[in-house]
């Protein structure tokens, strides 16, 4: 093509190239034209002709027990596509993808993120595919807020609290990503997978070696765990600590170990509920209660002598820490200590302690009396059995 050039001497005319480059990552086209006779660049021309395409996506889930009214929520998926183009979403659930030019474009997404995905054991996985427009908001729901189903409530409820969790640990204060631990990847992979409609499994567990989050649908609605916040944080806290324990996680086997393991994932689950109870709809049966006068050596004997009953007495430990220094300091406090390896309840105590000098005491990790909680945190264990309590 002939390609004019105003000069220093007037118009200038030269037989020229154009390329055109599109970049698909920001939807960006350029118009490049080159001297064909010497290959000089002339010069480059923006001709992007840029168009959103936006919408919300939502999906209706049951806030913390299936007994509870489904409420609308925002949906952070992660990736929403538009033919070639894509976005991610925001916490609200609001995408907003720059395409090349105004028209229709396929939108389509799925409970897949690059850290976790849902496994509908008996079932499809859900996805998305529509035909959206430039000139008007592509929205949708992943379920509805009617009658209950199966197929569309359980993986829905199961992504949106289990994301919630991870979220919750990957940001600020925690900021523990862990797909970032590669001795965690070596056995789980690129995501963690919550499998929902699990065969054979009445309710849930997590499983360290395949790094799945198995939930069963319970005898019935009401006791279907994908339905219940309870066992999803719950079994997530098992994974937060297995990315943090490595393979100790197997080796240090049952006893002060396995009660440390139950009652930090029962205070996980209450923490972020706000509530000291897990488990009370869902299996009532195996219910905990964190805020309970129980103490060790005395409770929690003979028949009453089983795991969940003495994890409860170490979960209600760390909920009077909370009760008395407040959820951000004990959070903080708790998930700090979970690096240490401590195995044994009162080394577990004597990392809090550490812990407290450090982060907010003069630094050193020197356990003194004037650690600055240190008579709280006492007085929380030794209200359990496991210490004397020195406070009043």
């Amino acid at each position: 093509m002939v390609f004019p050039v105003r000069g220093l001497l007037g118009i200038e005319y030269y037989l020229v190239y154009a390329i055109i480059l599109e970049d698909v990552e920001t939807s960006t086209s350029i118009t490049y034209y080159i001297d064909s006779n010497t290959g000089d660049l002339i010069c480059a021309e923006n001709v992007s002709n840029h168009a959103s395409m936006n919408g919300t996506v939502t999906g209706y889930i049951f806030p913390e027990h299936s007994t509870d009214s489904k409420v609308q929520e925002g949906w952070d998926i992660g990736t929403v596509s538009a033919g070639s183009y894509h976005d991610e979403t925001t916490g609200t659930g609001y995408y907003d993808i720059t395409v090349p030019s105004t028209g229709s474009y396929t939108v389509t997404a799925s409970l897949e993120s690059d850290h976790l995905r849902i496994v509908d054991y008996s079932g499809p996985e859900l996805s998305h595919s529509g035909l959206g427009y430039t000139w008007i908001n592509h929205n949708w729901s992943w379920n509805n807020s009617g009658t209950y189903s199966a197929a569309t409530d359980d993986q829905v409820n199961a992504w949106y609290h289990g994301t919630l969790m991870y979220e919750m640990f990957k940001n600020s204060p925690f900021n523990h990503d862990m797909m970032s631990q590669h001795y965690f990847t070596d056995y789980v992979g690129d995501k963690l997978t919550i499998q929902v409609r699990s065969d054979n499994v009445t309710h849930g567990y997590y499983t360290a070696a395949t790094g799945k989050i198995l939930l069963g649908q319970g005898t019935s609605q009401t006791s279907n765990p994908a339905l219940d916040n309870d066992w999803i944080y719950h079994e997530m806290g098992h994974a937060v600590y297995y990315s943090i324990m490595d393979s100790n996680y197997y080796s240090y086997g049952g006893g002060d170990f396995s009660t440390i393991k139950e009652g930090l994932s029962d205070y996980w689950a209450c923490t972020i509920n706000n509530d000291s109870q897990v488990l009370e709809v869902s299996k009532p049966s195996s219910a905990r209660d964190l805020d309970n006068d129980l103490v060790s050596g005395e409770d929690c004997l003979g028949s009453e002598n089983t795991l969940y009953c003495v994890s409860q007495i170490f979960g209600g430990a760390l909920w009077d820490i909370r009760q008395l220094l407040g959820s951000s300091i004990s959070n903080n406090l708790i998930f700090e200590s979970l690096f240490d390896d401590a195995v044994i309840i009162e080394d577990f105590l004597d990392v809090l302690l550490v812990n407290d000098d450090i982060y907010y005491g003069d630094g050193d990790g020197t356990v003194t009396t004037s650690t600055p909680h240190i008579d709280d945190i006492l007085y929380a264990f030794g209200d359990h059995g496991y210490y004397p309590a020195t406070a009043s």
